[in-house]
């Protein structure tokens, strides 16, 4: 039975712990309206919560169009006084909205029955290092206790000319260069009169190219680039361990503390050799380790750009990055079986392949989707690769044997031949 004292030193603790909760989550400040006067509470006569149109110009600068529709007593009252109409605009904007301070050159008119509210923010894009690749971060509120909700019917991000979205911002619909959330559709309810708008949204855009769209990635990558280590680093742990296993293990059957392997290990690598050697004699070329590996490299390329091609990104960055890891464990068991000294760079581009893929598609949206991917996407996709792996470092493994094997006879016959004992 637990002593007074320590009854009394468990209520406190758990009470101050109450209290911090309480504190933590009364200090967080209120939703972020993307809209500022948009809302059927805001100016007065609104009879819709009304409309956000956000124009993006080629300089990284914006021009934000909001239209929220009124009454005909309220039309006509702001018709006949235009200093009630800008009166009412500002009293309704919200404190806590998601420009703040930055709106510049506000101005309001009333049109039928639609009251119009323009103003420019700067500096909402930039472009990248390298390449015609920009990024939208004026969204992204990192790990900053900010949270944005729509409160307008539908927020529209219209990019410049020629320009196209090259990421997929989450509950976002795209179209022709132009960006929409409409409400209800991103929140849990989609009945409810406001939907969600991430704190971490950014936006990727692009004109039309490869090298645009990459550009565009990097232009990403700069301006994140300190939380995306940490997001790759949180999520590729356990892929990373999985194919650390797999060199773990290509490391101990190739580096010769079990120089001779025996049963399906064997087996499967004498299998592969098999069929290495039948496909380059099919195709005219000696089965060399580069030779190999060139051709390993090329099939997880024409997939990759397959893919690509076919509107998957995603998936392209996860079969060139992880195939990479697979493909290079060939030449890996290979240079281990022969006591090569550079096998472990083989090793390490193995280990770090994985983190290629996870970092491209970084930074994620919350913390629970680090937790998701880290747990249950990437470890099953990770063994996978680390299983291929480990198989073709085993063929690699055999066809460094068998060639050191017949480069031995080789020279016992010159030997011989010689007459040399």
């Amino acid at each position: 039975m637990c002593s007074p004292p320590r009854v009394a030193t468990a209520v406190v603790a758990l009470s101050v712990l109450c209290l911090a909760v309480v504190a933590l989550a009364a200090g967080a400040p209120p939703p972020s309206p993307i809209c500022g006067v948009c809302g059927t509470d805001t100016i007065d006569g609104a009879t819709d919560a009304g409309t956000l149109d956000i124009y993006v110009d080629e300089s990284g600068d914006s021009q934000w169009v909001a239209q929220v529709p009124v009454n005909e007593t309220a039309a006509a009252h702001y018709q006949n006084d235009e200093h009630a109409l800008a009166t009412s605009v500002d009293d309704s904007q919200n404190r806590y909205r998601a420009v703040g301070d930055d709106a510049q050159h506000v101005s309001a008119t009333i049109d039928d029955q639609t009251v119009r509210v323009e103003y420019t923010v700067p500096n909402v894009a930039r472009q990248g290092v390298v390449g015609d690749g920009w990024v939208l971060e004026y969204f992204y509120a990192g790990d900053s206790p900010v949270r944005y909700e729509l409160v307008a019917d539908r927020v529209s991000i219209h990019l410049p000319d020629d320009y196209a979205v090259t990421n997929s911002p989450e509950a976002g619909r795209i179209e022709n260069g132009t960006l929409t959330w409409a409400s209800g559709e991103s929140g849990a309810d989609e009945d409810a009169a406001g939907g969600d708008f991430h704190s971490r949204t950014y936006v990727t855009y692009a004109q039309s190219g490869l090298t645009n769209i990459a550009a565009s990635w990097t232009a990403a990558a700069v301006a994140f680039g300190p939380v995306v280590l940490e997001h790759t680093a949180l999520a590729g742990v356990v892929p990373v361990v999985v194919v650390g296993f797999a060199a773990g293990a290509t490391s101990i059957a190739g580096a010769g503390r079990s120089r001779e392997l025996t049963g399906r290990s064997r087996w499967v690598g004498a299998v592969g050799r098999s069929g290495c050697v039948a496909l380059c004699r099919r195709l005219g070329v000696h089965h060399s380790r580069r030779t190999l590996t060139l051709f390993g490299l090329a099939t997880v390329g024409l997939l990759a750009g397959t893919s690509w091609l076919l509107g998957f990104p995603f998936e392209a960055l996860l079969i060139g990055a992880l195939g990479l890891s697979v493909v290079l464990f060939f030449p890996f068991g290979h240079a281990l079986a022969r006591g090569e000294r550079r096998a472990w760079l083989y090793g390490v581009t193995c280990l770090l392949a994985p983190l290629g893929a996870i970092a491209a598609v970084a930074p994620f949206p919350t913390s629970a989707t680090i937790v998701i991917l880290s747990l249950f996407v990437f470890p099953p996709i990770a063994g996978a690769a680390a299983v291929l792996g480990y198989v073709l470092s085993l063929v690699g493994r055999e066809i460094a044997l068998a060639g050191d094997t017949k480069q031995r006879e080789t020279q016992r016959e010159q030997t011989s031949a010689h007459g040399r004992p």
